[in-house]
């Protein structure tokens, strides 16, 4: 229950007493864009509204739409490909193609009225190839090289240019690559590349960072409030924890460490707990179970009153099951998660 001073609440990110109007919305421990559970959602009362907006247009938005729990999402079923809606130029994540003629471009995931997986649309781009059917080192428009730095890649006089990707046409292009220093006539053919249909393999490269780990450890904290109270929440051993998940690194860090997830094999869900292991208080967090977040939300403060408590929210029943608290592994350190993680999509 959230902390009630007479008529009015604290809120557990921005540590202001507010009225108990201010404490319409409803904060879920788990984002709602990560499923709904029949009985109990952990539901909080102790977010304010204008936090509450804060996250929902921001880092939880991030979570659901540009990271490797968004292509997940897909992946499960929460969500369609029909529906997907990424950040546009905001994304931090994009595709690489790895085969046919697009082989070595960039693109992003978007949307796919048709099919049941996403699309790959390319990102405006310059390929140069030594021959005509490459193969093609490929170029953002706003990474374009100069014409030292290409030739310095033994791309020679005569080599082929090629265009592709969204919302860019040959004549924008010959005017990047004319200021760039390029005399366009000494290329052998200057046209769009080629632009497959049907399915192609790409790997979905997303950078797992502060913004992702921000959202990790704000929804550790909303599980230690609803969990424990927003009393224990409040207490100043969590400061740092509430400065990093609502105003960023510049005001506050957390130690967060992103790992492969190595339990619930074959389960759809989602894992969080919250142990103490030493002088941490630790919440370990897997959303669709791909990757496992070890999140440190408090050090060295033995006066927290805690009880070792985890929750597994089974995807195939809807349902909210309260589990016993994964061990946390000693010894040698479980192998580091690659910023990357990879999908078969169709073009």
């Amino acid at each position: 229950m959230p902390m009630v001073i007479g008529d009015m609440r604290r809120c557990i990110y921005c540590l202001v007493e507010k009225d108990e109007s201010s404490f319409h919305g409803r904060e879920h421990v788990i984002p709602q864009a990560f499923g709904l559970f029949d009985g109990n959602n952990l539901v909080l009362k102790c977010v304010c509204d204008d936090c509450n907006k804060f996250f929902g247009d921001g880092i939880d938005l991030k979570l659901a739409r540009d990271s490797v729990e968004a292509i997940e999402r897909i992946n499960v079923g929460l969500k369609s490909a029909a529906d997907f809606k990424s950040l546009g130029p905001k994304s931090t994540s994009h595709v690489e193609i790895k085969e046919g003629p697009l082989a070595g471009a960039l693109g992003f995931n978007a949307a796919n009225p048709e099919g049941v997986e996403l699309r790959i649309l390319p990102f405006p781009q310059v390929s140069f190839a030594k021959a005509a059917d490459g193969p093609f080192h490929w170029f953002r428009t706003h990474q374009l090289p100069t014409k030292d730095d290409l030739v310095a890649l033994g791309f020679e006089r005569g080599c082929t240019l090629h265009i592709g990707g969204q919302d860019i046409g040959d004549e924008e292009v010959c005017e990047l690559l004319t200021a760039k220093g390029f005399d366009l006539s000494t290329f052998t053919h200057v046209g769009e590349s080629p632009s497959p249909n049907g399915r192609v393999y790409a790997e979905t490269v997303a950078k797992v960072s502060h913004p992702e780990f921000r959202a990790v450890t704000k929804i550790s904290l909303n599980y230690l409030a609803a969990v424990v109270g927003s009393k224990v929440a409040l207490m100043p051993a969590f400061d740092a924890a509430r400065e990093y998940a609502r105003y960023g690194e510049q005001r506050a860090k957390v130690n967060v460490r992103p790992f492969e997830n190595p339990w619930f094999i074959g389960r759809k869900g989602h894992y969080i707990s919250i142990t103490r292991s030493d002088d941490l208080i630790v919440a370990q967090l897997s959303l669709l179970l791909r990757i496992q977040f070890f999140v440190a939300l408090a050090t060295g403060d033995d006066t927290v009153p805690l009880i070792s408590t985890a929750h597994f929210f089974d995807l195939t029943t809807n349902k909210l099951i309260e589990i016993e608290p994964l061990p946390i592994r000693r010894g040698r350190p479980l192998r580091p998660f690659p910023s990357a993680g990879s999908a078969t999509s169709e073009k």
